[in-house]
């Protein structure tokens, strides 16, 4: 598909999907090694709840060394964290997270400071359990990463859309995301499509007829052709 097509298509699939999944921005910045937690915390979308749950694991526990040693089991059971959804699953993260920055750092200080500076920079190096919507909201709200982020379950989107050749690695979907994505524009997007990927339009069993994308995806009109040839039978 040509460029200014392809373009045309993100710009139509793009109204539903960001009502699905609404970008909320902040204006207020945290130290790094808060962002990264709280972007662990608040993945599924919630800042609000996130930011809850951030400001209870400082009340609950005396630095970020104390939470990395502390089974993800007992964090669920603190009676402020167990009101959170899913906050075992976080939690676990979390713990992996801060494991894999105090041992590819040097053990670096993580006590409730603000002063982690260029190391948060080297943070994601190696941290392979944090959720890519999670990474990419991090690298972004922080870093004020300046383009959408291409990662295995956008690039895997863009591939069902059409939007990308089918064989495009990871690289090829951020070619393609630089060129049709800007200014205000890249927060939302990215979001979008990373939500949408991880939540609907997964890697195995996937729902196309569920999709509200559905009529201007390909790779959803071929399982809804066939789900209606299924139904004539």
């Amino acid at each position: 598909m040509q460029l200014k097509a392809a373009g045309a298509r993100l710009r139509r699939v793009l109204p539903p999907l960001q009502k699905r999944y609404p970008w909320t921005p902040r204006e207020d910045d945290l130290p790094q090694l808060d962002e990264l937690v709280l972007a662990i915390l608040a993945y599924d979308g919630c800042w609000k709840q996130g930011l809850r749950a951030l400001s209870i694991f400082r009340e609950q526990y005396v630095d970020w060394n104390e939470i990395r040693v502390s089974s993800p089991d007992e964090m669920a059971e603190v009676p402020e964290l167990a009101k959170i959804p899913t906050i075992r699953e976080k939690a676990e993260v979390l713990v992996k997270v801060l494991d894999r920055v105090f041992l590819d750092h040097n053990k670096i200080d993580l006590t409730f400071t603000q002063e982690q500076a260029e190391d948060a920079k080297r943070y994601l190096t190696g941290i392979r359990e944090l959720p890519f919507v999670a990474r990419g909201v991090f690298l972004y709200r922080f870093f004020k990463y300046p383009k959408a982020i291409a990662e295995p379950g956008v690039t895997r989107l863009l591939k069902r859309l059409d939007l990308i050749p089918s064989g495009a690695l990871d690289e090829g979907a951020q070619k393609f995301l630089d060129k049709v994505t800007n200014g205000h524009s890249l927060a939302p997007t990215w979001y979008a499509l990373a939500r949408h990927a991880e939540a609907t339009c997964v890697s195995e069993n996937f729902d196309c007829l569920k999709c509200p994308v559905l009529a201007d995806c390909p790779t959803g009109q071929l399982a809804k052709g066939k789900s209606a040839r299924q139904n004539d039978r």
